[in-house]
């Protein structure tokens, strides 16, 4: 008799609670773990999905041969078992920590792609200076260099550009940039 089981742990992909995220977290894991008999074959569908480090994932793997187990990676087509090597087991385990590791800006990515098409987000640069038509550009340096009734912040908003942009084209606030003449000796 064949039996089988699947065991699926929901993990946050994205925001704070992926960097808090821990080993205990992964309850079904620790289920399959228990219920593992000798012999049992274990399948993932990669090698990444059971632990969330190379040193959580070398662990788990490691408990699975000293059980007497073997484990299928669907992705690689490929079983790791007590006749595996060791060096073999390492190079596995740290592909999967590094495919793990690429999973991760992915994950990040699609979110942020997702609020950003809801509106919830926006994302880019703000216009520098250099963007301005020469008219604006022209007046955010009169209003920086000599307007001392707007604030730093007030200009900045003014123009639409932040203050550290408008002080690397223009200067220091309040105080006009001018050339030093050339000595000729």
């Amino acid at each position: 008799m064949v039996e089988r089981c699947v065991y699926t742990d929901r993990m946050p992909a994205v925001g704070q609670q992926v960097a808090r995220r821990k080993p205990s977290d992964l309850t079904k894991r620790e289920a399959v773990l228990a219920d593992l008999r000798r012999g049992a074959r274990l399948v993932v569908a990669t090698l990444s999905v059971i632990g969330l480090s190379e040193q959580d994932i070398g662990a788990v793997v490691w408990q699975v041969l000293a059980a007497g187990c073997s484990i299928y990676a669907a992705d690689r087509d490929f079983t790791i078992d007590a006749e595996t090597g060791r060096e073999i087991v390492k190079a596995e385990v740290a592909a999967a920590a590094k495919a793990l590791m690429r999973l991760r800006p992915e994950d990040a990515r699609r979110a942020l792609a997702k609020l950003v098409d809801e509106g919830a987000v926006k994302v880019g640069r703000r216009p520098a200076v250099d963007a301005l038509t020469p008219e604006m550009r022209e007046a955010a340096r009169q209003d920086w260099l000599n307007n001392r009734a707007l604030s730093r912040e007030q200009v900045a908003e003014k123009y639409g550009v932040s203050a550290g942009a408008l002080k690397n084209a223009f200067g220091n606030r309040l105080m006009p940039r001018r050339r030093r003449e050339r000595s000729t000796k």
